[in-house]
């Protein structure tokens, strides 16, 4: 094969192969007379990794500024300032090249040489001039202070319209040459998207400067670098006024190693909570924010405004607790967030559990998450249980009100029966274990399993006296006798120990036991024996916490509002709404309601065509059977709908949110469920409205539509006193009283079949 020429080689060079090679000084010359005659399309050189020097560099510098040579992009910086080959010596040829017309190098990267103020100021010449076109320039570790600055700032003054990118890290400006660059920034003409100030000896001072950059509605400044700087608490506080200005377009913000705590993770919450449109990635690695500095972000991550797309929390002392907020943030609004870095914190196998569950739902946009490769192989290699084959439902909106103190979370095991769902649980050694499906937390004394559902109120508890329910009821067990300790969740806001109380029952008996302590969220006992346990109150306290649980039904588009005490599990409800269709809609959902108070409900008008009932009265109901509070019927076309719950008499908005129902897919209908039509169509009607009337009193909620299909049966006079009822269990029991014939209950069963379809099914056992 006949052997390349030089000028053929040269025309064929690629960026890489200069790449740490030992090239002489004639080699130098032959590469500056091919890119001289325009032999070669070479648009990048790269001389990383050895030592060019300034003789070499000045000799492409010449050819730089010939018509004929294409370089964009000239890469020559050093690993090690203590080895550097490229000084000051070279800046004014290099300058003179970016003078040059045409200019057409882009980028040029001379980091880690010992340039100076004085090159960077003989650099700054040829970057002011107006022929200079380059927009990327790299400097970090070049022994730049607050002088080099100035002399940069005037260069950009001069020519402002082309540099994207400058890379100052490792150098020495100081605050005040912080300042300088600043004020440049907020020139109508200046295009700089990029600027990276990691590890320049920074402290809060020069944070105002930079906060009235991103204020400013001329800034470009899309991404901003500032890790291993001293900010502090006080810097960052001053940053996030500029972060929540409507005119700050920053993307990228880096703050590694910036000495930020919690307080500086709620400036930070603070702003983007006023601003969220635009941030997509934040550095706050290796920081101190701790479990609480992340409950105060993830309270902004799960809003449906919040654009975040890459989270980096790297040794920020986050546990398993400030797992449980991220993953719970991830559930409300799981949209965005793509990559999640966790490395060297101790979250635990459990904390890593919770955000692995969440990766599971399909609506999860969460494509990576890093973690301690020790906490990683524990999370592969641990059994998979069987609630991942089991749909459960994780309680994320108020579970992290009830996590407080040195608790293990877990996820349940489930146990699928005929009439039963049942939760199991092993403790492989001692310690207080927290159910993230039902709030309960068991303290063991050494391994054991522990086995619980929830209980049919046929073997509730019958003589209480005075007291009322305040919790579900739980059958529980424990084998190996190791359970020694329970908490039950409750949901009052008053929390006095002589209020509460756990009744436990056994198969002939049933005993009050007194707690050891009542915390603001759990009702403590010790446990003797197992069985059946709820919490009771002797005296009912009229605020208590609340929840706000949806469930919409896809193919009727119809939305149930279920307003409920925070200490019903998720769980419960959406088991029992999922044999109707209906899916759960993840939204933070706490709240408080007053005992007896009446509600009502609001909506934008254009998502909606009808509420039901109009007012609504909120009680502590802990039946296993829960009915929704109000119905919602949207519109075909409608993915995100406004909601709110009031107070009927002051008006006072409880609970208002702005839900997605885009993650909402529709089952699809089984051979099962046209069958079980079939029966329901052939059945006769009187007697079922007969056998059933006090089920369908307390169950139907769909009554303005049934009473619209009954209207010109039962005449104008009866229509509007029926409406006229202030709760759909009234409402029924007046349309009750006018199906005096058995033409009038076939319609009515006709018209509970279209509106209520599920419910019939259940009531005939299908």
């Amino acid at each position: 094969m006949r052997k390349k020429s030089r000028k053929r080689a040269a025309s064929e060079m690629s960026p890489e192969r200069l790449s740490g090679c030992r090239v002489t000084e004639e080699g130098y010359s032959f590469l500056a007379s091919a890119l001289r005659t325009n032999l070669t399309n070479l648009t990048e050189l790269n001389l990383v990794y050895y030592q060019p020097g300034d003789s070499r560099v000045k000799l492409l510098s010449v050819v730089l500024k010939d018509f004929s040579c294409k370089l964009e992009m000239l890469n020559a910086p050093l690993q090690k300032v203590d080895q550097c080959g490229v000084t000051k010596q070279c800046c004014p040829v290099l300058a003179s090249a970016l003078k040059s017309n045409p200019s057409l190098l882009r980028e040029l990267s001379l980091s880690h040489n010992d340039l100076q103020d004085s090159g960077v100021k003989l650099l700054s010449a040829g970057l002011g001039d107006s022929h200079c076109k380059l927009e990327i320039l790299r400097l970090a570790g070049c022994s730049v202070t607050e002088e080099g600055c100035s002399s940069l700032a005037s260069a950009l003054r001069s020519n402002p319209s082309h540099l994207r990118e400058l890379d100052l890290s490792y150098n020495h400006p100081g605050d005040s040459g912080v300042k300088l660059l600043s004020a440049v920034l907020e020139d109508p003409s200046c295009k700089l998207e990029k600027l990276k100030l990691d590890r320049c000896e920074l402290t809060e001072t020069c944070c105002e400067a930079l906060a009235s950059v991103l204020r400013s509605k001329f800034s470009p400044l899309q991404e901003l670098h500032l890790s291993n700087n001293d900010l502090r608490d006080s810097g960052v506080k001053l940053l996030s006024a500029g972060l929540r200005d409507s005119h700050c377009k920053l993307k990228i913000l880096r703050l590694a190693g910036c000495s930020v705590t919690k307080k500086g993770c709620s400036s930070l919450a603070s702003a983007l909570r006023s601003n969220p449109s635009h941030l997509r990635e934040l550095d706050l690695s290796y920081n101190h924010p701790g479990d609480s500095g992340v409950k105060r972000f993830s309270a902004v991550l799960e809003g449906l405004s919040c654009k975040l797309e890459k989270l980096k929390l790297s040794s920020c002392r986050v546990s398993g607790k400030g797992c449980l907020f991220l993953a719970s943030a991830l559930k409300s609004n799981p949209s965005h967030l793509r990559e999640l870095d966790l490395r060297y914190n101790q979250p635990g196998e459990s904390g890593l559990k919770l955000i692995s569950f969440v990766q599971k739902d399909p609506r999860c946009k969460l494509q990576m998450l890093r973690s301690n490769m020790e906490d990683t192989t524990k999370l592969m290699e641990s059994e998979k249980p069987s609630s991942l084959q089991h749909s459960v439902t994780v309680a994320w909106n108020w579970m992290p009100e009830l996590v407080s103190g040195n608790k293990h979370l877990f996820i349940p095991d489930v146990v699928e029966t005929s009439n039963m769902r049942e939760y199991r649980f092993q403790a492989k050694h001692p310690g207080r274990f927290f159910c993230c499906v039902t709030g309960l937390v068991f303290v063991m004394e050494s391994s054991g399993e522990v086995i619980y559902s929830f209980c049919s109120w046929e073997i509730a508890p019958k003589a209480l006296g005075n007291c009322g329910l305040a919790g579900p009821l739980f059958n529980i067990e424990c084998p190996q006798g190791t359970l020694k300790e329970l908490h039950l969740p409750h949901c009052e806001m008053s929390s006095a120990d002589e209020n509460l109380a756990v009744a436990h029952v056994t198969k002939d008996n049933m005993e009050i036991l007194w707690p050891q302590e009542v915390t603001d969220t759990h009702v403590v006992i010790s446990v003797t024996g197992l069985s059946i346990f709820t919490v009771i109150m002797r005296k009912i306290f009229p605020v208590v916490r609340g929840q706000v649980l949806l469930l919409l039904r896809p193919i009727d588009k119809i939305l149930n509002v279920f307003l409920l005490p925070l200490n019903v599990p998720p769980d419960q409800v959406h088991q029992q709404e999922l044999q109707r269709q209906n899916i759960l809609i993840p939204t933070s959902s706490k709240c408080t309601f007053i005992h007896n108070e009446r509600y009502r409900m609001s909506s934008d008008e254009e998502a909606i065509r009808w509420i039901q009932p109009e007012i609504e009265e909120f009680e502590c109901d802990f039946d296993p059977t829960i009915h929704p509070t109000f119905e919602v019927q949207l519109n075909r076309d409608v993915v995100e709908v406004e909601l709110s719950v009031l107070e009927e008499k002051s008006g006072k908005v409880v609970w208002r949110r702005i839900v997605n129902l885009r993650g909402a897919v529709s089952p699809s209908p089984s051979t099962t469920d046209t069958a079980h039509r079939q029966v329901v169509s052939h059945h006769s009607g009187v007697a079922f409205v007969d056998q059933h009337r006090k089920a369908i009193i307390q169950k139907v909620s769909l009554i303005d539509p049934i009473l619209d299909d009954l209207h010109e049966h039962i005449g104008e006079e009866k229509y509007n006193n029926i409406r006229a009822a202030s709760t759909s269990q009234e409402r029924m029991r007046r349309l009750y009283e006018v199906l005096n014939s058995d033409e009038l209950k076939k319609l009515f069963f006709d018209s509970l079949k279209k509106k209520e379809s599920s419910l019939v099914l259940e009531l005939l056992g299908l």
